[in-house]
C-alpha cells in the first residue's frame, strides 16, 4: 500500500464540483433551495474523501467492520479494479452487481467483472 497516497486535491475537486453542480443548480433552483443542496454535495464529497483517506491509512482492529471494508476497498484498488467500488459500505455494489464476493476465487470474480462490463 502506498503510504503517501493522498485524497483528491480539494481545490481541484471544488472546481469540478463548481462546474458540474453549482452553476446548473443555481440556474434551475431558487436560492433558498439551491444552497442547502449545494452544501449537502460539498459536505458529502468531503466526507467521502476523508473516509477514503481513513481506509488507506488507519490501522483498523482485526475483525471490525472497518477492517473488513478496508480489505474490500484494497481489493478494489489492487486486485479487482473494475468491481468493488464501495468505500464505506457495499450497498451500491450489491445494487449494480459489482460486489466482490468474500473468499471468492479468481474465476468467480472474473465472472462478476464480465457481468459488470456487459451491463455497460
Amino acid at each position: 500500500m502506498d503510504k503517501y497516497r493522498l485524497v483528491f486535491p480539494p481545490t481541484v475537486g471544488y472546481m469540478i464540483l463548481y462546474y458540474l453542480f453549482y452553476k446548473p443548480i443555481l440556474n434551475n433552483f431558487e436560492e433558498h433551495k439551491a444552497f442547502p443542496l449545494l452544501l449537502g454535495i460539498v459536505v458529502g464529497y468531503q466526507l467521502y474523501d476523508l473516509m477514503h483517506y481513513f481506509f488507506h491509512h488507519a490501522d483498523h482492529r482485526e475483525g471490525s467492520y472497518m477492517k473488513m471494508m478496508k480489505t474490500y476497498h484494497m481489493q478494489h484498488h489492487y486486485k479487482y479494479g473494475t468491481i468493488g467500488f464501495g468505500v464505506s459500505n457495499k450497498l451500491w455494489d450489491f445494487v449494480f452487481k459489482t460486489e466482490i464476493m468474500p473468499g471468492g476465487d479468481k474465476q468467480n470474480q472474473e465472472a462478476v467483472i464480465a457481468n459488470a462490463k456487459y451491463q455497460k
